[in-house]
Protein backbone atom coordinates (compact mmCIF):
# COMPACT_ATOMS: atom_id res chain seq x y z
CA UNK A 1 0.00 0.00 0.00
CA UNK A 2 1.59 3.64 -0.82
CA UNK A 3 2.31 5.81 1.86
CA UNK A 4 -0.29 8.64 1.96
CA UNK A 5 3.06 11.10 1.93
CA UNK A 6 6.36 11.18 1.72
CA UNK A 7 7.15 11.36 5.19
CA UNK A 8 4.82 9.44 6.64
CA UNK A 9 6.08 6.60 8.98
CA UNK A 10 2.93 4.68 9.87
CA UNK A 11 3.09 1.35 9.04
CA UNK A 12 0.76 0.17 5.82
CA UNK A 13 -1.43 -2.10 7.95
CA UNK A 14 -2.12 0.57 10.28
CA UNK A 15 -3.56 3.23 8.35
CA UNK A 16 -6.80 2.28 9.68
CA UNK A 17 -8.86 5.84 8.91
CA UNK A 18 -7.55 5.37 5.09
CA UNK A 19 -8.15 1.49 4.47
CA UNK A 20 -11.67 1.66 6.30
CA UNK A 21 -12.22 4.90 3.89
CA UNK A 22 -11.75 2.75 0.87
CA UNK A 23 -13.42 -0.30 1.98
CA UNK A 24 -16.30 1.98 2.56
CA UNK A 25 -16.24 2.93 -0.24
CA UNK A 26 -16.47 -0.28 -1.95
CA UNK A 27 -18.85 -1.11 -0.22
CA UNK A 28 -21.18 2.21 -1.00
CA UNK A 29 -20.52 1.39 -4.97
CA UNK A 30 -21.11 -0.93 -7.67
CA UNK A 31 -23.12 -3.90 -6.95
CA UNK A 32 -23.24 -3.34 -3.51
CA UNK A 33 -24.92 -0.25 -3.97
CA UNK A 34 -27.24 -1.83 -5.91
CA UNK A 35 -28.02 -4.23 -3.33
CA UNK A 36 -28.47 -1.82 -0.56
CA UNK A 37 -30.66 0.38 -2.40
CA UNK A 38 -32.88 -2.40 -2.85
CA UNK A 39 -32.99 -2.89 0.79
CA UNK A 40 -33.30 0.70 1.53
CA UNK A 41 -36.75 0.59 -0.53
CA UNK A 42 -37.91 -2.55 0.80
CA UNK A 43 -37.68 -1.50 4.45
CA UNK A 44 -39.24 2.17 3.49
CA UNK A 45 -42.29 0.61 1.85
CA UNK A 46 -42.81 -1.89 4.19
CA UNK A 47 -42.82 0.95 7.25
CA UNK A 48 -44.75 3.40 4.95
CA UNK A 49 -47.34 0.53 4.53
CA UNK A 50 -47.67 0.56 8.27
CA UNK A 51 -48.24 3.95 8.49
CA UNK A 52 -51.65 4.38 10.62
CA UNK A 53 -53.78 6.55 7.98
CA UNK A 54 -56.65 5.65 5.77
CA UNK A 55 -58.04 7.90 3.16
CA UNK A 56 -59.71 10.41 5.49
CA UNK A 57 -57.60 13.30 6.06
CA UNK A 58 -55.69 12.63 9.62
CA UNK A 59 -53.84 15.50 11.67
CA UNK A 60 -49.96 14.70 12.80
CA UNK A 61 -48.05 16.82 15.06
CA UNK A 62 -44.62 17.27 13.17
CA UNK A 63 -43.73 16.28 9.42
CA UNK A 64 -39.83 16.32 10.75
CA UNK A 65 -40.20 13.62 13.41
CA UNK A 66 -42.42 11.75 10.76
CA UNK A 67 -40.25 11.28 7.94
CA UNK A 68 -37.03 10.81 10.30
CA UNK A 69 -38.75 7.89 11.96
CA UNK A 70 -39.60 6.31 8.92
CA UNK A 71 -35.92 7.38 7.15
CA UNK A 72 -34.30 6.30 10.05
CA UNK A 73 -35.92 2.32 10.91
CA UNK A 74 -35.61 1.94 6.87
CA UNK A 75 -31.88 3.07 6.82
CA UNK A 76 -30.75 1.08 9.65
CA UNK A 77 -32.54 -1.64 9.29
CA UNK A 78 -30.97 -1.92 5.54
CA UNK A 79 -27.01 -1.12 6.90
CA UNK A 80 -27.48 -3.63 10.45
CA UNK A 81 -30.03 -5.89 9.39
CA UNK A 82 -33.26 -5.59 11.14
CA UNK A 83 -31.41 -7.18 14.58
CA UNK A 84 -29.97 -4.07 15.96
CA UNK A 85 -33.30 -2.46 16.56
CA UNK A 86 -35.28 -5.32 17.41
CA UNK A 87 -32.57 -5.92 20.18
CA UNK A 88 -32.67 -2.44 21.12
CA UNK A 89 -35.73 -0.18 20.73
CA UNK A 90 -34.14 2.63 22.17
CA UNK A 91 -31.94 3.13 20.41
CA UNK A 92 -33.39 5.42 17.98
CA UNK A 93 -34.31 7.85 20.68
CA UNK A 94 -30.66 7.41 21.87
CA UNK A 95 -29.09 8.24 18.56
CA UNK A 96 -31.09 11.34 17.87
CA UNK A 97 -30.11 12.59 21.56
CA UNK A 98 -26.41 11.81 20.81
CA UNK A 99 -26.61 13.62 17.49
CA UNK A 100 -28.06 16.59 19.16
CA UNK A 101 -25.30 16.82 21.80
CA UNK A 102 -22.58 15.83 18.74
CA UNK A 103 -21.17 19.63 18.79
CA UNK A 104 -20.88 19.42 22.62
CA UNK A 105 -19.10 15.88 22.58
CA UNK A 106 -16.21 18.05 20.10
CA UNK A 107 -15.84 20.89 22.11
CA UNK A 108 -12.78 19.61 24.07
CA UNK A 109 -15.15 20.19 27.34
CA UNK A 110 -14.64 17.84 30.63
CA UNK A 111 -17.12 15.22 31.18
CA UNK A 112 -18.25 16.36 34.24
CA UNK A 113 -19.57 19.84 32.23
CA UNK A 114 -21.23 17.61 29.66
CA UNK A 115 -22.52 14.43 31.78
CA UNK A 116 -25.74 14.26 29.50
CA UNK A 117 -24.14 14.17 26.44
CA UNK A 118 -21.35 11.05 27.68
CA UNK A 119 -24.45 9.55 28.96
CA UNK A 120 -26.60 9.44 25.81
CA UNK A 121 -23.59 8.45 23.70
CA UNK A 122 -22.60 5.42 25.50
CA UNK A 123 -26.43 4.30 25.37
CA UNK A 124 -25.87 3.83 22.37
CA UNK A 125 -22.11 2.42 22.01
CA UNK A 126 -23.63 -0.22 24.74
CA UNK A 127 -26.49 -0.87 22.04
CA UNK A 128 -23.99 -1.16 18.82
CA UNK A 129 -21.59 -3.46 21.36
CA UNK A 130 -24.74 -6.00 22.24
CA UNK A 131 -25.66 -6.32 18.57
CA UNK A 132 -22.07 -6.95 17.48
CA UNK A 133 -21.72 -9.52 19.99
CA UNK A 134 -25.06 -11.42 18.43
CA UNK A 135 -24.98 -10.65 15.37
CA UNK A 136 -21.18 -11.17 14.07
CA UNK A 137 -20.94 -14.35 16.93
CA UNK A 138 -23.52 -16.74 15.10
CA UNK A 139 -22.20 -19.33 12.78
CA UNK A 140 -23.08 -17.11 9.38
CA UNK A 141 -20.59 -16.95 6.61
CA UNK A 142 -20.30 -13.39 6.00
CA UNK A 143 -19.56 -13.75 2.23
CA UNK A 144 -22.53 -15.49 1.37
CA UNK A 145 -23.51 -13.16 -1.31
CA UNK A 146 -26.74 -15.09 -1.19
CA UNK A 147 -27.54 -13.08 1.68
CA UNK A 148 -26.52 -9.50 0.39
CA UNK A 149 -29.91 -8.87 0.22
CA UNK A 150 -31.45 -10.41 3.34
CA UNK A 151 -32.31 -7.67 5.65
CA UNK A 152 -31.99 -9.47 8.56
CA UNK A 153 -28.16 -9.90 7.59
CA UNK A 154 -25.92 -6.46 7.91
CA UNK A 155 -24.99 -4.91 5.03
CA UNK A 156 -21.85 -5.45 2.75
CA UNK A 157 -19.95 -2.07 4.54
CA UNK A 158 -20.52 -3.59 8.07
CA UNK A 159 -19.45 -6.89 7.27
CA UNK A 160 -16.47 -5.49 5.56
CA UNK A 161 -15.42 -3.56 8.56
CA UNK A 162 -16.16 -6.19 10.65
CA UNK A 163 -13.59 -8.66 8.68
CA UNK A 164 -11.35 -5.87 8.82
CA UNK A 165 -11.30 -4.85 12.16
CA UNK A 166 -11.64 -8.68 13.52
CA UNK A 167 -8.12 -8.97 12.07
CA UNK A 168 -6.20 -6.05 14.22
CA UNK A 169 -5.94 -7.31 17.72
CA UNK A 170 -5.05 -3.78 18.67
CA UNK A 171 -9.08 -3.46 17.97
CA UNK A 172 -11.18 -4.36 21.52
CA UNK A 173 -15.01 -4.60 21.11
CA UNK A 174 -15.45 -0.76 22.28
CA UNK A 175 -13.40 0.54 19.43
CA UNK A 176 -15.35 -1.97 17.13
CA UNK A 177 -18.43 -0.44 18.62
CA UNK A 178 -17.41 3.55 18.48
CA UNK A 179 -16.61 2.86 14.78
CA UNK A 180 -19.89 1.14 14.00
CA UNK A 181 -21.49 4.02 15.59
CA UNK A 182 -19.94 6.42 13.65
CA UNK A 183 -20.71 5.11 10.43
CA UNK A 184 -24.20 4.94 11.18
CA UNK A 185 -23.85 8.49 12.54
CA UNK A 186 -22.47 9.69 8.83
CA UNK A 187 -24.73 7.83 7.00
CA UNK A 188 -27.83 9.21 8.67
CA UNK A 189 -27.19 12.58 10.92
CA UNK A 190 -26.76 14.14 7.17
CA UNK A 191 -29.05 12.18 4.78
CA UNK A 192 -32.20 12.22 7.08
CA UNK A 193 -32.71 15.93 7.80
CA UNK A 194 -31.89 16.69 4.34
CA UNK A 195 -34.57 13.83 3.17
CA UNK A 196 -36.83 16.42 5.36
CA UNK A 197 -35.64 19.79 4.06
CA UNK A 198 -36.72 18.52 0.56
CA UNK A 199 -40.13 16.85 1.54
CA UNK A 200 -40.96 20.18 3.22
CA UNK A 201 -39.93 22.42 0.14
CA UNK A 202 -41.72 20.73 -2.53
CA UNK A 203 -45.03 20.55 0.04
CA UNK A 204 -44.74 24.24 0.15
CA UNK A 205 -45.41 24.86 -3.44
CA UNK A 206 -48.25 23.17 -4.78
CA UNK A 207 -47.34 24.08 -8.56
CA UNK A 208 -43.90 22.28 -7.93
CA UNK A 209 -45.14 19.32 -5.68
CA UNK A 210 -47.98 18.11 -8.85
CA UNK A 211 -44.42 18.55 -10.98
CA UNK A 212 -42.53 16.26 -9.17
CA UNK A 213 -45.30 13.80 -8.88
CA UNK A 214 -45.74 13.77 -12.90
CA UNK A 215 -41.48 13.52 -13.07
CA UNK A 216 -42.01 10.39 -10.20
CA UNK A 217 -44.68 8.77 -11.85
CA UNK A 218 -42.54 8.04 -15.08
CA UNK A 219 -40.20 6.00 -12.76
CA UNK A 220 -42.46 3.70 -11.50
CA UNK A 221 -42.05 -0.01 -12.63
CA UNK A 222 -44.67 -0.97 -14.46
CA UNK A 223 -45.39 -4.16 -12.43
CA UNK A 224 -46.10 -1.62 -9.19
CA UNK A 225 -49.66 -2.35 -8.08
CA UNK A 226 -51.77 -0.38 -5.13
CA UNK A 227 -49.08 0.28 -2.37
CA UNK A 228 -46.87 -2.16 -3.48
CA UNK A 229 -44.80 0.63 -5.54
CA UNK A 230 -41.64 -0.09 -7.19
CA UNK A 231 -38.80 2.60 -8.79
CA UNK A 232 -36.37 2.54 -11.19
CA UNK A 233 -34.00 4.30 -8.76
CA UNK A 234 -31.55 4.81 -11.66
CA UNK A 235 -34.33 6.96 -13.72
CA UNK A 236 -35.32 8.67 -10.74
CA UNK A 237 -31.82 10.02 -9.89
CA UNK A 238 -31.18 10.58 -13.19
CA UNK A 239 -34.38 13.11 -13.52
CA UNK A 240 -33.02 16.24 -14.25
CA UNK A 241 -36.33 18.12 -12.27
CA UNK A 242 -35.41 15.98 -9.02
CA UNK A 243 -31.73 15.94 -9.28
CA UNK A 244 -32.35 20.04 -8.96
CA UNK A 245 -34.27 20.47 -5.95
CA UNK A 246 -31.95 18.02 -4.26
CA UNK A 247 -29.01 19.70 -5.23
CA UNK A 248 -30.91 23.07 -4.10
CA UNK A 249 -31.81 21.76 -0.78
CA UNK A 250 -28.40 20.36 -0.21
CA UNK A 251 -26.93 24.12 -0.81
CA UNK A 252 -29.51 25.60 1.18
CA UNK A 253 -29.27 23.23 4.33
CA UNK A 254 -25.98 21.35 4.40
CA UNK A 255 -23.20 23.67 5.72
CA UNK A 256 -19.74 22.05 6.72
CA UNK A 257 -16.50 23.46 8.35
CA UNK A 258 -13.56 21.82 6.16
CA UNK A 259 -9.88 21.71 7.14
CA UNK A 260 -7.14 21.04 5.51
CA UNK A 261 -3.69 21.03 6.95
CA UNK A 262 -1.24 22.36 4.62
CA UNK A 263 1.85 20.18 3.84
CA UNK A 264 4.04 23.05 2.11
CA UNK A 265 4.07 26.74 1.90
CA UNK A 266 0.61 27.58 -0.17
CA UNK A 267 -0.17 30.79 -1.80
CA UNK A 268 -4.10 31.06 -0.93
CA UNK A 269 -5.23 34.54 -3.10
CA UNK A 270 -3.95 36.91 -0.79
CA UNK A 271 -2.61 35.03 1.94
CA UNK A 272 0.63 33.34 2.29
CA UNK A 273 0.31 29.82 4.36
CA UNK A 274 3.02 28.09 5.99
CA UNK A 275 3.91 24.67 6.05
CA UNK A 276 2.08 22.83 8.66
CA UNK A 277 -0.75 25.61 8.92
CA UNK A 278 -4.45 24.64 9.00
CA UNK A 279 -7.05 26.25 6.77
CA UNK A 280 -10.28 26.28 8.02
CA UNK A 281 -13.43 27.19 5.69
CA UNK A 282 -17.18 27.17 5.21
CA UNK A 283 -19.18 26.45 3.08
CA UNK A 284 -21.87 27.86 3.81
CA UNK A 285 -21.21 31.50 2.64
CA UNK A 286 -19.87 30.28 -0.99
CA UNK A 287 -23.01 27.84 -1.35
CA UNK A 288 -24.75 31.39 -1.19
CA UNK A 289 -22.21 33.75 -2.31
CA UNK A 290 -25.25 36.31 -4.58
CA UNK A 291 -21.84 36.95 -6.84
CA UNK A 292 -21.31 33.67 -8.66
CA UNK A 293 -24.95 31.96 -8.05
CA UNK A 294 -27.39 32.51 -10.13
CA UNK A 295 -30.24 34.45 -8.64
CA UNK A 296 -32.85 34.87 -11.39
CA UNK A 297 -33.82 37.73 -13.10
CA UNK A 298 -35.58 41.32 -12.08
CA UNK A 299 -38.88 39.94 -13.12
CA UNK A 300 -38.36 36.96 -11.77
CA UNK A 301 -36.01 37.26 -9.02
CA UNK A 302 -34.52 34.01 -6.66
CA UNK A 303 -32.51 34.86 -4.32
CA UNK A 304 -29.38 32.95 -2.30
CA UNK A 305 -30.58 32.72 0.54
CA UNK A 306 -34.58 30.62 -0.36
CA UNK A 307 -35.16 28.07 -2.10
CA UNK A 308 -35.81 27.52 -5.87
CA UNK A 309 -36.30 24.19 -7.41
CA UNK A 310 -34.99 24.89 -10.89
CA UNK A 311 -31.67 26.28 -10.32
CA UNK A 312 -29.46 24.37 -11.25
CA UNK A 313 -31.48 23.74 -14.41
CA UNK A 314 -30.09 24.53 -17.57
CA UNK A 315 -32.58 25.16 -20.50
CA UNK A 316 -30.99 24.77 -24.09
CA UNK A 317 -32.74 28.05 -25.55
CA UNK A 318 -32.79 29.84 -22.23
CA UNK A 319 -28.74 31.92 -21.69
CA UNK A 320 -29.86 32.83 -18.38
CA UNK A 321 -31.02 29.40 -17.10
CA UNK A 322 -28.52 27.06 -14.78
CA UNK A 323 -27.01 27.34 -11.05
CA UNK A 324 -24.12 30.10 -12.12
CA UNK A 325 -24.69 33.82 -12.92
CA UNK A 326 -24.50 34.36 -16.48
CA UNK A 327 -21.92 37.24 -16.21
CA UNK A 328 -20.06 34.14 -14.45
CA UNK A 329 -19.62 32.65 -17.65
CA UNK A 330 -17.86 32.63 -20.82
CA UNK A 331 -20.03 34.22 -22.88
CA UNK A 332 -22.99 31.49 -23.10
CA UNK A 333 -24.74 31.06 -26.55
CA UNK A 334 -28.42 28.76 -26.75
CA UNK A 335 -27.58 25.08 -27.08
CA UNK A 336 -28.72 23.81 -30.23
CA UNK A 337 -31.82 21.79 -29.39
CA UNK A 338 -35.43 20.86 -31.24
CA UNK A 339 -36.75 20.73 -27.77
CA UNK A 340 -36.74 23.11 -24.97
CA UNK A 341 -36.48 20.13 -22.16
CA UNK A 342 -33.99 21.29 -19.36
CA UNK A 343 -31.13 19.30 -18.21
CA UNK A 344 -29.55 19.22 -14.59
CA UNK A 345 -25.69 20.72 -14.17
CA UNK A 346 -22.97 20.97 -11.61
CA UNK A 347 -20.65 22.42 -14.54
CA UNK A 348 -18.86 25.03 -13.12
CA UNK A 349 -19.47 24.69 -9.39
CA UNK A 350 -16.42 22.99 -8.08
CA UNK A 351 -15.67 24.64 -4.66
CA UNK A 352 -18.61 26.34 -4.47
CA UNK A 353 -21.32 23.44 -4.24
CA UNK A 354 -19.42 21.26 -1.96
CA UNK A 355 -22.47 19.36 0.65
CA UNK A 356 -19.79 16.21 0.60
CA UNK A 357 -16.79 17.68 0.84
CA UNK A 358 -13.80 16.77 -2.02
CA UNK A 359 -10.81 15.59 -2.58
CA UNK A 360 -9.36 12.31 -1.15
CA UNK A 361 -11.94 13.03 2.11
CA UNK A 362 -14.88 13.35 -0.63
CA UNK A 363 -18.29 12.04 1.73
CA UNK A 364 -17.95 8.13 0.42
CA UNK A 365 -22.17 7.61 0.71
CA UNK A 366 -22.74 10.52 -1.31
CA UNK A 367 -24.06 8.05 -3.85
CA UNK A 368 -26.37 6.40 -1.33
CA UNK A 369 -27.31 9.73 -0.07
CA UNK A 370 -29.15 10.52 -2.60
CA UNK A 371 -30.70 7.58 -3.27
CA UNK A 372 -32.11 7.61 0.04
CA UNK A 373 -33.35 11.32 -0.72
CA UNK A 374 -34.75 10.71 -3.80
CA UNK A 375 -36.67 7.39 -2.37
CA UNK A 376 -38.23 9.20 0.47
CA UNK A 377 -39.35 12.19 -1.77
CA UNK A 378 -40.51 9.52 -4.27
CA UNK A 379 -42.75 7.36 -1.49
CA UNK A 380 -43.57 10.08 0.66
CA UNK A 381 -45.74 12.44 -2.81
CA UNK A 382 -46.98 9.20 -4.45
CA UNK A 383 -48.13 6.58 -1.01
CA UNK A 384 -49.83 9.59 0.72
CA UNK A 385 -51.65 13.02 0.19
CA UNK A 386 -49.55 15.87 2.61
CA UNK A 387 -50.90 19.53 3.30
CA UNK A 388 -48.40 21.62 5.83
CA UNK A 389 -51.02 23.37 8.08
CA UNK A 390 -51.47 27.08 8.23
CA UNK A 391 -49.18 28.72 11.14
CA UNK A 392 -46.29 26.22 11.22
CA UNK A 393 -43.45 27.66 13.17
CA UNK A 394 -40.55 26.18 11.66
CA UNK A 395 -36.72 27.55 10.48
CA UNK A 396 -33.11 26.23 10.02
CA UNK A 397 -31.49 25.96 13.49
CA UNK A 398 -28.25 27.93 13.18
CA UNK A 399 -26.98 26.84 16.47
CA UNK A 400 -25.20 23.71 14.30
CA UNK A 401 -24.15 25.54 11.50
CA UNK A 402 -20.92 24.17 10.14
CA UNK A 403 -21.84 20.74 11.66
CA UNK A 404 -23.20 19.06 8.17
CA UNK A 405 -27.11 18.92 7.62
CA UNK A 406 -28.91 21.69 9.73
CA UNK A 407 -31.74 20.40 11.91
CA UNK A 408 -35.34 22.43 11.81
CA UNK A 409 -36.15 24.49 14.61
CA UNK A 410 -39.68 24.27 15.53
CA UNK A 411 -42.41 22.32 14.27
CA UNK A 412 -44.54 21.66 11.41
CA UNK A 413 -48.33 20.11 11.78
CA UNK A 414 -49.31 18.53 8.85
CA UNK A 415 -52.08 16.60 7.64
CA UNK A 416 -51.53 13.17 5.98
CA UNK A 417 -54.18 10.76 3.98
CA UNK A 418 -53.77 7.96 1.78
CA UNK A 419 -53.39 8.65 -2.06
CA UNK A 420 -54.49 6.38 -4.61
CA UNK A 421 -52.06 7.06 -6.99
CA UNK A 422 -52.71 4.66 -10.11
CA UNK A 423 -55.75 7.05 -10.55
CA UNK A 424 -53.06 9.43 -12.37
CA UNK A 425 -51.42 6.64 -14.19
CA UNK A 426 -52.29 6.83 -17.99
Amino acid sequence: MEKSSSTSTTVPHFRVNHILLKKIATSLSGVHLKHLAIRFEHELLTLMGKVDVAHEWVQQDDLYVFVRHLMFQSATNSLCGRQLLRMEPTFEENFWGFDNRIMLLTSGLPRFLVREAWAVREKCLISVRRWLDVVFSENEDWDDPKTSLDVDHPAEMFRANRRFCSNLKEMDMDCHASDHLGMLWGLNANAIPLTFWTIFEVLQRGELLEEVRKEVLGSILPESRGRDVRFDIDKLCRNPLLQSIYAEAARLYVNNTHTRGLRADTQLGPWSLKRDRFVLFSTFWTQRDPTTWNTGTSADPHPVDEFWAKRFLIYPHDPMSGPLKPTSLPDRLPEQAEANIPRFSLDGLTGMWIPYGGGDSICPGRFFAKQKILFGLAFMVTLFDLELIPGWNLEMDRSQLGFGTTVPKGSAPFMIRKRNWEETRI
